[in-house]
C-alpha cells in the first residue's frame, strides 16, 4: 500500500461483531478507503445494489443470512470481489469460499500488513501485473510467449487475453490466451486449482468439433510458472450476452443455436467427458449463429486422477438435482444444465429461482417450473416436450444422451420450417401437464 492509496476506493465491511467491523473499518479508513459496514447480509445487498461497493470484506458465520449465501449472492449478479473472514480453521469453509468465487479466505486473527495486501490485489485498480505472476515484468505485454492485445475477460482464478500469433503458432491470426492468476489462490488450493486448469486443456484437446473451441496449445509459463491455455479467438459474445440483451431472434434461430449445444455435448460424452458448467457465460455465439462451448474447467474425464468429493461443483442456477448432492454426477446431468439454458434462452426467465443458495437447491430438487405455454400461449408444443424431458428430476426419466437431443431438436425444426406438422405430430408433441408448475 502506498501513501497515495486508493482513496476513491469503497469497501463494504458485513460482520455481525461489532468489535470486528469497529477493527477492520479503523483499518482501512487509516489507509484512505472510504468504509461501509453493516452487521447484516441482506442489509448488505441493498447497499450493493447502489452500485459504489468496490470491495466486500464478509465473516462466514452470521445470522439471518451466512457469509457463504451473501457470497453466492453477490458472485451471481455482480463481478465485485469478495474476501471472506472466519475465526473457524475448517478447510470445508475454505473450500466453499472458493467455490462460491471469493478472492480470498482470511483467517482471524488476522495480519494488518497481510490484510491490506490482499485487498489491493482485489481491487480492480490493481494493475494486471500484481494479479498475473506469469507476465515478463520488464515488457506487460508478452505472456506465454504470445504479444497481447488487450485483456478479454477476468474472473476468480483465471484472465483471458486477446494476443498475436507468433512464429511458432497461428501467425497473424489472433488467439485467446487462459492463464490461472496465481495470486488469487490460497497456497493450499492451487495443487487442486493447477489440477482442474489443466483438466480443461486435457478435455478441449481431446475433442474436435465445430461447436467446440479448439485448443492451440497449453502449458507452463516460463516466467512465474504459472499455466496458460492459448485457444482460437471466437469473434462473438456469450448467450449471456444474447438473453440479457434480449437480441431478436427468432424462436427456430433460437433452437438452432440449442442443437448446436447438444451436439457440442454429444461430442465430448462420446468420450465420457461431463462438462458440469453448461451455462450461458460458457457458450460463445458468432454474428453466423455458430455455437462454441467453452470453459471445462471443472470438466470430469474418465481417467483423471482428480479426487472427487462431495462439495458441490458448478453454478447453482444451472446445476441439475442430483450435483446438490454429489459431485459423482453423469452426462444426464449436463442434459439437466442444457434443458434450463435453453429455458431462460427461449422464455427469458429462468426456470428455478430464489432469494439464497439453499432455496434455490431445495427449488431445483423438488419444484416445478411454469409450463412455457403459460408464459406464451403461442410457445411449440415440441420444444415444450423437449424441454420437459431434459429437465426431469430423475435423471433416468431424462434424454439418456445428448444425441437424442439432437434429434428431438432436428424433427421440431423439420416440422417449423415446413409449416404446419401433421395431426399425429401434433398429438405426439403434447405436454404432460404433470412436468410443469
Amino acid at each position: 500500500m502506498t501513501d497515495n492509496g486508493p482513496e476513491n476506493k469503497c469497501v463494504l465491511v458485513v460482520d455481525d461483531e461489532a468489535s470486528i467491523r469497529r477493527l477492520v473499518s479503523r483499518l482501512l479508513t487509516k489507509n484512505s478507503y472510504d468504509v461501509i459496514d453493516t452487521a447484516d447480509g441482506n442489509e448488505a445487498l441493498k447497499i450493493l445494489d447502489t452500485g459504489n461497493v468496490d470491495l466486500v470484506i464478509s465473516d462466514i458465520a452470521m445470522p439471518n443470512k451466512s457469509g457463504l449465501e451473501l457470497l453466492a449472492e453477490i458472485k451471481a449478479h455482480s463481478d465485485v470481489p469478495v474476501i471472506m473472514l472466519t475465526g473457524q480453521s475448517s478447510v470445508k469453509s475454505a473450500v466453499d469460499c472458493m467455490k462460491y468465487g471469493a478472492f480470498e479466505y482470511v483467517m482471524k486473527p488476522f495480519v494488518i500488513n497481510e490484510l491490506l495486501e490482499k485487498i489491493d490485489k482485489a481491487l480492480p485498480s490493481a494493475t494486471v501485473a500484481d494479479r498475473t505472476a506469469c507476465l515478463n515484468h520488464a515488457d506487460n505485454r508478452q505472456i506465454a510467449g504470445y504479444e497481447i492485445v488487450r485483456t478479454l475477460g477476468e474472473g476468480n482464478m483465471g484472465t483471458v487475453y486477446l494476443v498475436h500469433g507468433n512464429e511458432k503458432q497461428c501467425a497473424g491470426e489472433k488467439l485467446a490466451v487462459k492463464i490461472l492468476k496465481a495470486g488469487a489462490i490460497a497456497e493450499w488450493d492451487r495443487d487442486l486449482c493447477l489440477k482442474r486448469f489443466m483438466n480443461e486443456a486435457k478435455a478441449v484437446s481431446a475433442v474436435t468439433h465445430p461447436n467446440i473451441v479448439s485448443i492451440v496449445e497449453y502449458g507452463v509459463c516460463e516466467s512465474g510458472k504459472i499455466p496458460f491455455i492459448a485457444m482460437e479467438y471466437i469473434r462473438g459474445k456469450s448467450l449471456k450476452e444474447y438473453i440479457t440483451d434480449k437480441d431478436e431472434l427468432t424462436t427456430v434461430q433460437k433452437a438452432l443455436i440449442l442443437r448446436q449445444i447438444a451436439d457440442a455435448l454429444s461430442a465430448i460424452h462420446e468420450r465420457k467427458i461431463c462438462h458440469r458448467d453448461i451455462k450461458p457465460a460458457n457458450i460463445m455465439v458468432d454474428q453466423a449463429l455458430t455455437v462454441k462451448l467453452t470453459d471445462f474447467g471443472i470438466a470430469h474425464l474418465p481417467d483423471s486422477d482428480l479426487t472427487m468429493t462431495a462439495n458441490i461443483l458448478g453454478t447453482p442456477t444451472y446445476m441439475s438435482p442430483e450435483a446438490f448432492i454429489s459431485a459423482k454426477v453423469d452426462e444426464r446431468s449436463d442434459i439437466f444444465s442444457l434443458g434450463t439454458v435453453a429455458y431462460e434462452f427461449l422464455l427469458g426467465r429462468k426456470p428455478f429461482q430464489s432469494d439464497n443458495i439453499r432455496a434455490l437447491a431445495r427449488v431445483i430438487q423438488f419444484s416445478k417450473p411454469q409450463a412455457p405455454c403459460k408464459i406464451n400461449p403461442n410457445f411449440p408444443r415440441k420444444l415444450q416436450q423437449i424441454l420437459a424431458k431434459m429437465l426431469k428430476k430423475d435423471p433416468a426419466n431424462r434424454y439418456r444422451s445428448a444425441t437424442e437431443v439432437v434429434t428431438e431438436i432436428d424433427e421440431y425444426l423439420l416440422s417449423a420450417t415446413n409449416g404446419a406438422g401433421s395431426v399425429l405430430q401434433r398429438l405426439i408433441s403434447r405436454f404432460s401437464v404433470s412436468d410443469w408448475g
